[in-house]
């Protein structure tokens, strides 16, 4: 699977003016992790999310209304790439600057409603996201799953209003942003499929990467680190004026690359891939607010609009969201047709099993389970037999394999493996 390269990521923070808040903390970061690039230009865009202006938005795209808050899910490899790390270099310096925008992981929705009823604006970190999916999976079977629909919900910083317990809770501005890293097997195992097709993580801005260099001590950077965590602390007081739109390259730009994205949505087939990059252009949008808000546009009282560069930016890292979400869906409905095939094995035992029984127990839809046990009757996995007018099924009485006469016979495993043997069938 392709993953996000740091050339990629130097060449688009290159571009960006020396006095862009992102570009002086990749410099920063770089020095205290050898994560990639890429890990580090998503937590940078997930801390100025959190210490954007409420009104910081765009309502003049074809979608609705875009706000500047941004979920960044980093995704790699566990104890390799480095993800916790990278995550930390981020949170240290918005802990230093408003430690209040930091919000805790929720036990609930009611307790995550709680949460950000007192702090309408915060960055939540999940460093395990896998855990949050796994004690999220089941749907209406699992109370936990009421989070995952309740984040959705708050995504689009709609106004929300609920009746809690003792209480009700208005909060009219919810910029709720995210900090997530998980491994693909996790995201494979965990990530169910109603949440590609249903749009739960067409929300998150995916990042695949791999770590590219080796830094064995973290290099002291404290003029930059105090300048960064001073610019955190005045962008939380600042204010910013409407979003008019975008200059006249910026609309051109974005024109041309609406209508490309929208070409490669209608040749995809898979659901789950057209849900995994459905929100690209969303993603594009909050970038190029976050982009504005960094080096000077957004930061006037009056109205602006997002320039092309900020744009350009936008639609370069966009486009490496897009690369890494195709891979990482696909690789979901790959493991949604093995998590099938285990469902339905489960369901089919030794003894005689009803197709109706296989249909309840392994919770499929009938063209699904038919293709299914199609398979592996011809794999010589299960036997079918009808009793009575229903299909029965169940695994082979005779797949026991017997021991072949060579399987004892091995003396010398070094050797073999070694190939010192001159005569191919003394290589036992």
């Amino acid at each position: 699977m392709e993953t996000v390269t740091e050339a990629e990521i130097a060449e688009l923070v290159d571009a960006l003016p020396d006095e862009s808040w992102l570009k002086q903390y990749l410099y920063y970061a770089v020095r205290q992790s050898d994560a990639s690039l890429a890990y580090h230009v998503g937590v940078g865009l997930g801390v100025l999310a959190a210490v954007s202006p409420a009104n910081l938005s765009i309502d003049t795209l074809p979608g609705g209304k875009v706000s500047g808050n941004l979920w960044v899910l980093i995704v790699g490899r566990p104890a390799v790439d480095h993800k916790s790390t990278s995550i930390r270099v981020g949170r240290e310096l918005l802990a230093w600057a408003n430690p209040l925008c930091i919000g805790e992981d929720p036990a609930s929705y009611e307790g995550l409603l709680e949460s950000l009823g007192q702090q309408p604006s915060q960055l939540l970190v999940m460093g395990e996201f896998g855990d949050f999916l796994s004690k999220t999976e089941g749907g209406s079977n699992n109370y936990m799953s009421k989070i995952k629909a309740g984040l959705t919900r708050i995504f689009d910083g709609d106004p929300i209003e609920r009746r809690l317990a003792k209480r009700t809770v208005r909060i009219p501005q919810p910029r709720l942003s995210i900090l997530a890293a998980v491994n693909p097997s996790f995201l494979e195992t965990h990530a169910e499929m109603q949440d590609w097709e249903g749009g739960f993580m067409s929300r998150w801005m995916l990042v695949h990467a791999h770590r590219e260099r080796e830094l064995f001590a973290a290099s002291p950077d404290d003029a930059r680190r105090d300048w960064l965590v001073q610019w955190l602390v005045n962008a939380g007081n600042s204010q910013v004026g409407r979003c008019m739109g975008l200059d006249a390259g910026a609309a051109q730009l974005w024109y041309d690359w609406s209508k490309d994205l929208a070409a490669r949505l209608e040749k995809d087939q898979s659901l789950a891939r057209v849900a995994a990059h459905g929100r690209t252009a969303t993603h594009a949008a909050k970038v190029a607010l976050l982009a504005s808000f960094d080096y000077g546009a957004a930061r006037t009282s009056g109205q602006w609009v997002i320039t092309e560069d900020a744009l350009r930016f936008a639609i370069g890292l966009a486009e490496l969201h897009y690369r890494s979400a195709m891979g990482l869906a696909e690789l979901a409905c790959a493991g949604r047709d093995m998590r099938e095939r285990r469902n339905v094995l489960k369901v089919i035992g030794n003894d005689w099993t009803s197709y109706g029984q296989v249909l309840r127990g392994a919770e499929l839809l009938r063209s699904r389970c038919d293709r299914i046990i199609e398979t592996l009757v011809e794999e010589g996995i299960i036997e079918s037999h009808l009793i009575g007018s229903k299909m029965h099924f169940r695994r082979r009485q005779d797949d026991t394999v017997d021991e072949p006469e060579w399987a004892s016979n091995v003396s010398d495993l070094l050797r073999v493996a070694r190939g010192l043997a001159a005569d191919p069938d003394e290589m036992n």
